[in-house]
């Protein structure tokens, strides 16, 4: 319903489908169901004509329309796989990525060109330097249909997670070209950590807070079964408490914060001090 936005239950309407020459190929009557959700299907025929057909639901004068293409799948002749050596690397790692060019039979596709481009996400910006010259642009793949791309080292300055996506573009023997995709994971820590409370993402103070700690390495990965520490950041010297993830990683706790103390000195708050001079006895 357009006033408030409700949806109308039992509404009339009904299925029109049309061909990508404007063709009927169905009508039926389909009312909406509970919430106003209308559900159908359409079998389609192997000799059916490709191109853009429009899929339609009438009711009344309200009418949606919905475009979609059909057309032919053609099994690629040969495919491109790549992925790295590590989950994920860090400050003084090179990382390096390996691959391969394959026929949809298994053989290897031997003397394939490949050109790479690189796009990166994330908090730590690519250095000039690697994109200008020290990423690899262009592989040729080996007699076995294989290459590998080697990365310039991690400097000191990584900040945070970022992803490097190599978009790989391979064209063998008869020229015949097909794109594919592969990801590096630079991370700053070897391990993340998130917390949360019953009670939202904060701690109530003067009460007895449930809090959640999650563990996990940069790529996903959970860290089970190990003990961990928390400490305040704000406390230099404390102390902290000890907790032992389980086998998901979690960690549960008990934390009660006080509320914040105010220490006034009453000599400050006063004013300066005044002191009377004191005479020496002979």
């Amino acid at each position: 319903r357009a006033r408030d936005l409700s949806p109308i239950d039992g509404r009339p309407g009904k299925w029109q489908l049309k061909d990508p020459s404007g063709e009927v190929m169905l009508e039926e009557k389909a009312p909406a169901g509970d919430w106003g959700v209308v559900a159908g299907s359409f079998p389609r025929d192997k000799g059916a004509p490709t191109g853009t057909w429009r899929v339609a639901w009438v009711s009344n004068d309200a009418v949606e329309e919905i475009p979609f293409t059909v057309e032919p799948f053609t099994l690629p002749r040969f495919r491109v796989e790549a992925s790295t050596d590590k989950p994920f690397y860090q400050v003084g790692d090179t990382p390096s990525m390996k691959g391969a060019v394959l026929y949809s039979s298994g053989a290897p596709v031997a003397g394939a060109q490949l050109d790479i481009a690189w796009q990166t996400a994330g908090a730590w910006p690519l250095p000039l330097d690697w994109d200008a010259k020290l990423l690899p642009k262009h592989a040729v793949t080996q007699a076995n249909g294989r290459f590998e791309l080697a990365l310039p080292k991690i400097p000191e300055d990584l900040q945070g997670k970022t992803t490097l996506t190599a978009r790989i573009s391979a064209v063998d023997p008869a020229a015949d070209r097909v794109d594919s995709s592969a990801s590096v994971l630079l991370s700053k820590d070897g391990i993340e950590a998130s917390a949360v409370t019953e009670l939202g993402n904060g701690l109530v103070e003067n009460f007895n807070n449930r809090l959640f700690v999650r563990v996990s390495t940069p790529d996903g990965r959970v860290v089970s079964s190990t003990k961990v520490k928390l400490k305040r950041t704000w406390q230099q010297n404390d102390n902290g408490l000890d907790a032992e993830l389980d086998e998901d990683g979690l960690a549960g706790l008990q934390l009660d914060p006080r509320a914040p103390l105010h220490i006034v000195d009453p000599a400050l708050a006063s004013g300066p001090a005044l002191f009377a001079p004191r005479r020496n006895s002979q």
